[in-house]
């Protein structure tokens, strides 16, 4: 699956420090979009973009968020304190922004998604529950960052691996805010 970003070119991790995953093939989800990438889903569609906002010292933070998302700024990736606000997408495909839109960071942040407000989130539990792991890279799932026209994906500009991390939160690193999705 692959986590989409429109285009434009703290110190408190989301648990611990980054260790080796093991490599895995990420599930068949066939759920096509006209991009032609498959786009991981949400379990309940959202009517209308949801934008929530936090304001960020660069000591960081962890800010965990209603909407089944998490958000990692460690220490030092910002050199200012900072208002961010994070945009879940109206529908069913697992999008959302990030803003200000085109921030850079220091070093990279933390981005994750919450595996029980997915639809597959069966899937990925299955996954997580076939090996001993705690980290489990997804192969073809990927975080997305791309170009857009008309509300439709028309190019794939960067895409960051995604990682299962115990079977409870999907995980990416980005250096850059835009807007994401998650697909394959």
């Amino acid at each position: 699956l692959l986590a989409v970003a429109c285009e434009d070119s703290p110190t408190a991790p989301l648990g611990p420090e980054p260790q080796e995953a093991i490599h895995l093939s990420a599930p068949e989800f066939r759920l096509e979009t006209t991009s032609g990438l498959t786009a991981l889903r949400w379990a309940d569609a959202w009517n209308h973009d949801g934008t929530v906002s936090r304001v960020f010292s660069p000591n960081g933070a962890i800010w965990k968020m209603d909407n089944g998302l998490a958000l990692g700024v460690y220490s030092g990736a910002l050199d200012e304190t900072t208002e961010i606000t994070v945009t879940r997408k109206a529908g069913v495909d697992v999008a959302f922004e990030f803003g200000p839109h085109g921030l850079h960071f220091n070093r990279t942040v933390a981005v994750r998604i919450r595996v029980s407000a997915l639809a597959n989130a069966g899937e990925l539990e299955a996954i997580a529950n076939s090996t001993d792991q705690d980290r489990i890279e997804l192969g073809s799932l990927q975080a997305v960052y791309y170009a857009e026209q008309d509300g439709e994906i028309i190019e794939v500009i960067e895409s960051f691996p995604v990682t299962l991390i115990k079977g409870m939160w999907l995980h990416f690193e980005t250096d850059h805010f835009s807007g994401y999705a998650l697909a394959a």
